[in-house]
């Protein structure tokens, strides 16, 4: 829905635009490795807070973690998130983590990579998963990191939703 309220239709996803048109500002600071990004909510202000210390791929991703903290989660103050692992898994697979965080990721994982835009890209291109090559130049065109790429790509499979 925010993709195509934004009228988004192709890779990378531009998630500081988004985030951005929903009301949120992106600030990077110096965390000194210790969080990952934080989420600033007042009656005046949203900040999401992005460590500038981390690569480009994971400052992308604390973004758009932060944006589904924002549209799926109602809380005040500060929600800080330390660094979080990337782990794409379903609540009622996991429920040794905090649920808001699973949301969070899922979210984040949809918005940087679309379910609808890798199946289109998928149906045009044949692709091994276990081609590391291949997986890390699909992971450079969305912008987000190998690792990121490979869960996405896994749990989509696992759904049986995607060609590969």
């Amino acid at each position: 829905m925010l993709l195509k309220k934004n009228s988004v239709v192709g890779f990378p996803v531009p998630v500081e635009r988004l985030a951005e048109s929903i009301g949120a500002k992106v600030v990077f600071n110096d965390f000194n490795e210790e969080i990952s990004g934080l989420l600033l909510r007042t009656n005046e202000n949203l900040i999401i807070g992005v460590a500038k210390e981390q690569p480009l791929t994971r400052q992308r991703f604390t973004i758009a973690h932060e944006i589904g903290h924002i549209l799926l989660h109602e809380f005040s103050d500060v929600h800080v998130d330390k660094n979080f692992a990337v782990m794409f898994r379903s609540a009622e697979s996991s429920t040794a983590q905090d649920v808001f965080e699973i949301e969070a990721n899922a979210f984040a994982a949809e918005l940087l990579m679309p379910e609808a835009f890798l199946e289109k890209e998928l149906r045009t291109t044949s692709l091994d998963v276990e081609d590391d090559e291949q997986l890390r130049r699909l992971a450079k065109k969305y912008q987000v990191s190998s690792q990121a790429m490979t869960y996405r790509l896994h749990n989509l499979m696992a759904r049986h939703r995607l060609p590969v």
